[in-house]
């Protein structure tokens, strides 16, 4: 038997089998064609003929490929009819394993590239076969970056972040709250530390995600408080700066002394102050206003008493207000810890003498107060004491009775006798005490009449007088 040799002419037509028995043609039109093959064998006999082809409209199929996001792996499949076998051809030129039989394989390029692929399927519909074809374009993987991984940043400043990519991409910002914005380059106010993330999305709808953490700069100061302070007292204050930071200082307040830049000034305080401290972190340039405050004791006493004025003998009470809680109270006269004293002077104390009283409240601050009392020691005559010789019952309000009048008189005793002797007044009671000029209800005629008064002093002292007094209408 002699084998024959099959030879077909060039054509478009043909997609493989030039050389063999079996021809495979694809046509993408409608159309008559003629296909010519010349046929010999080993005796030198030869035929040529002719093979009349009709491309009718066949069943449209489509020859699908999907990138597999974040891989050089493709998946392909064929829609469009009803298929019975596939022989893929994926075009990888580095191998000759890049075949597969398959319906909707996967092939894992080396790379990115531009790959020829084909596949030959069998019709169920027509009995026939179909050959597709086309380039495919293997994406490089998406790669998104930013120019910065971390960063610090000032309370209420903007912040630029700049995303790259490796391949046409749109990036869209997002914080975990939702979207901050579209395009390589994002200008916002960040608020407190958070996490920005930068998502980039490829012509596949492949995507790739960067972030950026955020960090608000906080300054890490502790405000040493001094306590309670005493008016007048000089205080070194201090903030504390517990990471090392090179941080400026500009406090403003009043009774800064000293150090005013610094985080150590020195104040004078009279009263509770709030000072405010301007801080600048020299690194970073980043700005914060503190207010701390310095408090002082507002002891402040005074102390009154129930009378200024004084007969030896007699007593006053002397009282301190305004005394904080847990205070300690120290007098002059050796008495402690009471708010009220009472002073009895003796004879040895006649003047004024100065009472006072020192407060120290549970700070250690102190406040103190005196009063002056004048104490007397009263004549108790003639002196201090008046006893008139006559008056003027007659209801013009002026002299209408009779009584010893003075300054130190504390009680009185009067007895009045008419000329004959006869006892027609007598009485008891303090200074006030008096005789109108009556008797037995009925007011007397102008006449002489005999006292005899008894007047005890304020300091216990006393007088007796016996004398006359006229009544003068």
């Amino acid at each position: 038997t002699s084998e024959v040799n099959i030879e077909w002419e060039d054509s478009p037509l043909i997609v493989r089998g030039k050389d063999s028995l079996i021809l495979i043609i694809y046509s993408s039109v409608v159309g008559e064609y003629d296909l010519v093959f010349r046929a010999s064998n080993d005796y030198g006999c030869e035929f040529t003929d002719t093979i009349h082809v009709i491309a009718n409209e066949g069943t449209k199929l489509d020859l699908n490929n999907d990138i597999v996001c974040g891989t050089y792996t493709m998946c392909f499949s064929v829609t469009g009819g009803r298929m019975g076998t596939y022989t893929w051809d994926f075009g990888d030129p580095n191998t000759d394993e890049d075949i597969s039989l398959m319906d909707t394989p996967c092939y894992m390029y080396p790379g990115p590239g531009i790959y020829h692929v084909s596949v030959e399927v069998t019709l169920m519909d027509c009995d026939g076969m179909a050959y597709l074809e086309k380039d495919v374009v293997v994406p490089e993987i998406l790669d998104i970056s930013t120019d910065i991984d971390n960063l610090i940043y000032c309370k209420g400043e903007q912040v630029q972040l700049i995303a790259s990519k490796n391949a046409e991409s749109t990036i869209e910002w997002f914080s975990e709250s939702g979207s901050l914005g579209v395009g390589d380059t994002l200008n916002f106010y960040p608020e407190n530390d958070m996490t920005v993330y930068a998502v980039g999305t490829d012509i596949y709808n492949c995507k790739d995600t960067a972030f950026v953490f955020l960090e608000e700069y906080k300054f890490d100061l502790t405000y040493i408080d001094p306590g309670v302070r005493c008016k007048g007292d000089t205080v070194n204050l201090e903030v504390r700066i517990n990471n090392g930071a090179n941080l400026q200082f500009e406090w403003h307040g009043n009774g800064i002394i000293s150090g005013q830049n610094t985080n150590t000034p020195v104040v004078v305080v009279n009263q509770s102050e709030d000072y405010q401290i301007f801080v600048e972190d020299l690194d970073y340039g980043c700005l914060d206003t503190f207010n701390v405050s310095v408090v002082v004791s507002d002891i402040d006493i005074y102390i009154e008493a129930d009378t200024t004025e004084l007969v030896i003998t007699n007593s006053t009470d002397i009282s301190v207000y305004g005394v904080p809680e847990n205070s300690t109270i120290n007098w002059s006269t050796g008495e402690t810890d009471v708010e009220t004293i009472t002073i009895t002077p003796q004879a040895s104390d006649e003047g004024t003498k100065t009472y006072c009283v020192t407060v120290t409240d549970e700070y250690g601050c102190t406040d103190f107060d005196c009063v002056d009392i004048t104490v007397i020691n009263p004549a108790c005559n003639e002196t201090d004491i008046f006893i008139p010789n006559a008056f003027s019952p007659n209801g013009d309000g002026v002299n209408d009775v009779f009584k010893p009048r003075g300054r130190y008189i504390r009680s009185v005793d009067i007895q009045i006798f008419d000329r004959w002797g006869e006892l027609i007044y007598e009485g008891s009671g303090g200074e006030s005490l008096n005789w109108n000029g009556t008797f037995r209800g009925k007011y007397l005629p102008n006449d002489a009449f005999t006292y005899k008064i008894h007047v005890q002093c304020e300091d216990n002292d006393n007088y007796q007088k016996i004398g006359d007094v006229s009544i003068l209408k």
